[in-house]
């Protein structure tokens, strides 16, 4: 687990870049041990998760025990969690950007803390009657173009590589959160 101080330099990092901002890039710790004590951030949003996970179940009408659905929505968040590092070495590797791999998955994971908390507060907010469905599908997207385009700028600046590329990343990112998404929800 990371440090107090290394966490709440992170989160600094992570808020710079998400203002579009590479001096972002210099918060974080790029060593071995920075990129395993990254994975913080996953612990540090997993209770708003639940909280998420819990609203969407008791809202739902399916007849799905809680511990099944509990354990895989668990599961998923662990495989997604595992995967994307695994294949973002191999396309580093590919891009001849294996030194910048360290750099990107370090400022990739700490930023998941603000994307996800952005996401969560949008639709607990909408599950609590404060904004229509309209409104609250229409934030839903605002967070994922802010998303999509804050991933694609960690990319372009740590890997240094182009936007297309950077594009691509994103889409690699959205597809493979996609194919597990599915794939846990045919087995709920």
């Amino acid at each position: 687990m990371a440090s107090l101080a290394e966490i709440l330099r992170s989160l600094f990092g992570a808020y710079r870049l998400a203002r579009f901002d590479p001096a972002g890039l210099g918060f974080f710790d790029n060593t071995v041990g920075g990129f395993w004590r990254s994975f913080t951030a996953a612990f540090m949003i997993a209770p708003f998760l639940l909280l998420l996970l819990l609203t969407r179940y008791a809202s739902a009408s399916d007849d799905v025990f809680l511990f099944r659905y509990l354990s895989l929505e668990v599961i998923s968040y662990a495989i997604s969690w595992v995967a994307f590092p695994l294949i973002m070495d191999g396309v580093s590797r590919s891009l001849d950007r294996e030194k910048k791999f360290l750099p990107f998955m370090v400022a990739y994971n700490w930023s998941m803390i603000p994307q996800n908390m952005a996401y969560i507060i949008v639709v607990l907010l909408g599950f609590a009657g404060i904004f229509s469905e309209g409104t609250t599908n229409a934030l839903i997207m605002i967070v994922l173009i802010w998303s999509f385009a804050y991933t694609g700028f960690i990319a372009q600046i740590a890997l240094d590589v182009r936007p297309m590329t950077a594009g691509g990343i994103v889409v690699l990112d959205f597809l493979l959160s996609l194919c597990i998404e599915i794939s846990i929800n045919s087995q709920i």
